[in-house]
């Protein structure tokens, strides 16, 4: 019934057809599209944003009017952009990452707009979220008195480092303010087989490095490793090794998953 109504919708309307949707010119750096996809959103033109979707994100979507709803929420639940605090363009695992964190009207803080692109710069994830503030430190000046080295061998992947949450999630957490988070990546990908286990991971079982001499002053293992996803709230750290480095510094290695 649903195809029968669409054709004679179709036979009737020809006469007041709708114009052919222009084309615009996209950027080929991943900063400037990143601009171009944000000024799309906020003005709604679900139309030219659907075309540089990404097959899957247009079937998370459903729709160019799904499209549409999704701007006009981000326009009523933020409001309008006042200022860009910040915004940058990085490589990610053969594409880009566009975030920008701006100032709009509605919000308290900042929002973060992030298009994640692929190399011919389509757009295979979308988030409008509200930014999350770094936790307060004194450290942020500190300069390490100890000569470090990586506590590993060979090519690894910064997945999260940095001192902003943009850059580094657990920037969120005081505990965690300058943790980093290290993956070995092969061909664009983490893993191969089940992710649901630890040994499809190219970073599972590789040795782990003192990265300067000192004291082990604490070492745990035997407790059972966690599944990928899943933490273990009884024993966060997992198995861990600290080392004291003998001015003042310490270094520790665990299992966080």
């Amino acid at each position: 019934m649903r195809r029968i109504f669409a054709a004679l919708l179709g036979l009737f309307a020809a006469g007041c057809a709708k114009e052919p949707l222009t084309s615009i010119m996209i950027p080929e750096g991943a900063l400037e599209r990143g601009r171009l996809y944000t000024e799309l959103l906020y003005d709604g033109d679900a139309d030219h944003l659907w075309q540089q979707f990404s097959p899957e994100l247009r079937r998370l979507f459903g729709s160019r009017a799904e499209v549409r709803k999704f701007a006009a929420k981000v326009r009523r639940d933020f409001g309008t952009e006042r200022g860009v605090v910040e915004e940058r363009a990085i490589p990610w695992l053969g594409g880009d990452l566009y975030h920008r964190s701006a100032t709009l009207g509605g919000a308290q803080g900042t929002v973060w707009i992030e298009w994640t692109m692929n190399a011919a710069g389509v757009v295979e994830v979308l988030e409008v979220k509200p930014g999350v503030p770094e936790a307060p430190t004194r450290f942020l000046d500190y300069a390490t008195r100890t000569e470090l080295r990586l506590p590993f061998s060979g090519d690894w992947f910064v997945a999260w480092g940095g001192r902003s949450t943009f850059e580094n999630y657990h920037a969120e957490s005081v505990d965690q303010r300058f943790a980093y988070d290290f993956l070995v990546v092969r061909d664009g990908r983490t893993f191969a087989g089940d992710p649901a286990l630890n040994e499809s991971f190219f970073c599972f079982g590789q040795p782990i490095l003192a990265p300067a001499a000192g004291v082990v002053r604490a070492a745990v293992d035997g407790i059972a490793d966690n599944r990928p996803g899943v933490l273990n709230p009884r024993e966060p750290p997992g198995n861990h090794v600290i080392l004291d480095h003998g001015n003042g510094e310490f270094w520790a290695r665990g299992a966080y998953r």
